[in-house]
C-alpha cells in the first residue's frame, strides 16, 4: 500500500517523471496531472487535502501513468530515498 505524500513532495516526483500538473478552476483542492506517453496525452485528476496526497491516490496515479514496477519504474525510483 502507498504511503500519503505531502503535495510539495508528490509534485516534485511528478515533475521528475514528465507529469504536468494544473489546478481546477472551480475547486481548488483538485488538480489534474498530464503526461503524454508515446504520442497519446493522459490526464487523471486528484484532490489534495489539507496539503496532502492520500496513499491509495499517489498508486493509482502511479498505475495511470505507467509509473509501477511492472513498467520499470522501482519504488526507490520513484519515491527516492
Amino acid at each position: 500500500m502507498a504511503r500519503p505524500l505531502k503535495f510539495h513532495d508528490f509534485r516534485k516526483i511528478m515533475k521528475r517523471f514528465g507529469v504536468g500538473l494544473r489546478q481546477s478552476r472551480r475547486k481548488p483542492t483538485h488538480w489534474m496531472l498530464v503526461r503524454d506517453i508515446e504520442g497519446v496525452r493522459y490526464c487523471y485528476p486528484i484532490a489534495v487535502h489539507d496539503g496532502q496526497v492520500k496513499g491509495a491516490c499517489a498508486s493509482k496515479t502511479r498505475r495511470h501513468f505507467k509509473l509501477r514496477p511492472e513498467d520499470g519504474v522501482t519504488d526507490e525510483e520513484f519515491y527516492g530515498k
